[in-house]
């Protein structure tokens, strides 16, 4: 089940645009927002990503969901994994297909701006966001809850950035159950290759 908005409260419109791109699938649930053509084109038209008249071309959906899915390796890094080659590999080629170019926004600022339209271009603003992100010193914090059925994406508002689970009260609950069963389980089968007196004294 998805955590609660408290645990991972989207400080910076980035931080909301790579937790919605990020979080189009629960793994813990079994759904994926953008398993079809039409989830896909929905949702980008949704979050602005696209216009609503953008179609999405032949095998675009695969592509996305595997860049989604790298990226999720990348802030899994942040929870104290390695990032596969592969997913490096991925967001790499990805990032050939939606490049970037630099134009000033409605305050004046200098931004980067996807340059592709449709998927690729919806892609190229995730990038705009994870570089903001960066600025903004909040990338290090968005994480992947370290519960491997989960890998929800969570933002660590915790003060020293220890945050390890997408909520205390449901993954950490649950892997700290876990945990403390295996212990139970290795107490009780060490017990029972203790020495036949220790049991009869």
């Amino acid at each position: 089940m998805a955590p609660s908005a408290k645990a991972g409260t989207a400080v910076t419109p980035a931080v909301g645009v790579l937790r919605a791109f990020l979080n189009t699938r629960e793994m813990a649930e079994g759904t994926d927002q953008l398993a079809s053509s039409e989830g896909l084109r929905d949702w980008m038209a949704s979050m602005g990503l696209v216009g609503s008249e953008h179609e999405v071309a032949p095998g675009d959906g695969e592509w996305v969901r595997a860049v989604r899915e790298a990226l999720r390796d990348v802030l899994a890094a942040h929870n104290g994994a390695e990032v596969p080659l592969d997913s490096l590999s991925v967001l790499n080629q990805a990032a050939t297909r939606t490049p970037l170019v630099a134009g000033f926004d409605e305050s004046g600022n200098l931004a980067m701006r996807a340059a592709a339209l449709g998927a690729p271009g919806a892609i190229g603003r995730i990038w705009s966001a994870v570089l903001t992100s960066q600025m903004e010193k909040t990338w290090p914090r968005l994480k992947a809850c370290r519960r491997d059925d989960c890998r929800w994406i969570f933002l660590d508002q915790s003060k020293n950035h220890s945050g390890t689970w997408c909520t205390s009260e449901g993954c950490g609950a649950l892997m700290k159950a876990r945990a403390y069963r295996r212990r139970q389980a290795g107490g009780a089968a060490t017990g029972s290759s203790a020495s036949p007196r220790a049991r009869t004294d």
